[in-house]
């Protein structure tokens, strides 16, 4: 008899897991691994790359979680003026993160740049529209250069459905 309410003591948190599924409600983190050509990057001011394209649904956003850029050796690009970063963003033209040009794509050796979204992304950037695209793009133009980035992204969907 005494063994009685301990075995139900055991069977309740099962009954609840079952009840309550832990981890389905939680959003999977997602990966992408695209190549931008020279020829891309060097129209990248005025063409932007979409990485992630809009869902089916209206209800979900994709937010950023981490990048790597690779960007073997070549031709340097040149005219990379102050503020000329690299932006991934959404298609509602609001910035998940910067990445820096100047040292990166004005160098002839292989460079890589990696990051992740950190204290610095602002939950207002959360309150725009649904159903937006993921891409990224340079905030000047640059001129030469033959090197393609190798970009692998990280991200979550939400979705408000």
């Amino acid at each position: 008899m005494r063994l009685l309410p301990a075995v139900l003591v055991l069977l309740a948190p099962i009954a609840l897991a079952e009840e309550y599924p832990r981890f389905s409600n939680y959003p999977k983190f997602l990966e992408v691994k695209t190549v931008i050509s020279s020829t891309q990057l060097l129209a990248l001011d005025a063409t932007p790359v979409t990485l992630v394209s809009p869902t089916l649904s209206s209800s979900c956003i994709p937010i950023l979680y981490s990048y790597a850029i690779d960007k073997p050796a070549g031709t340097a690009y040149a005219a990379i003026a102050a503020g000329d970063d690299m932006q991934i963003e959404t298609s509602g033209s609001v910035s998940h993160i910067s990445i820096e040009t100047t040292g990166f794509l004005d160098q002839a050796t292989r460079q890589r740049r990696s990051g992740r979204v950190g204290a610095s992304f602002s939950p207002v950037q959360l309150t725009e529209a649904f159903g937006l695209a993921l891409r990224i793009r340079l905030l000047g133009p640059i001129t030469t250069g033959t090197s393609p980035l190798l970009l692998t992204i990280t991200y979550v969907e939400v979705c408000n459905a």
